[in-house]
């Protein structure tokens, strides 16, 4: 089955079936999000990815995530495959505490802000 992603939501196109040859051979399959074919050249393992450079905002921030999931070994049959996605990006999650004597909402009032530099946004990523 093919699917399409649609304001957050995944949707099965119920017209479209992908099969794999019907003889004994071993297949690998691969999935990624977010889908762009032309990240990906023909007979090549490895595609550019990118984030958004400043995620200030839900929008850049949300589509700034890279899911990959591999299943390899996997025989001609009518079983589903399933392919379990694991994030490839880091999340860095930043703590702000306020310092002894001082309350959380005093900490709050002063409008903390927090930049994080020297980061790379883009890589070339082997899916094999």
């Amino acid at each position: 089955m093919k699917f399409y992603y649609v304001r957050e939501i995944f949707y099965e196109n119920k017209n479209i079936f992908i099969f794999f040859s019907i003889a004994n051979n071993a297949c690998t399959f691969i999935s990624y999000y977010p889908y762009n074919k032309a990240n990906l050249a023909s007979g090549d393992s490895k595609m550019m990815v990118s984030v958004a450079a400043n995620q200030e905002s839900m929008s850049d921030y949300s589509t700034s995530d890279f899911l990959v999931a591999k299943m390899e070994g996997v025989v001609p049959s009518t079983q589903t495959v399933s392919l379990i996605h694991s994030h490839r990006f880091s999340l860095l999650n930043i703590v702000i505490q306020p310092e002894a004597g001082s309350s959380t909402d005093e900490l709050l009032k002063a409008n903390p802000t927090v930049t994080v530099t020297n980061v790379y946004t883009q890589c070339k990523y082997n899916l094999e």
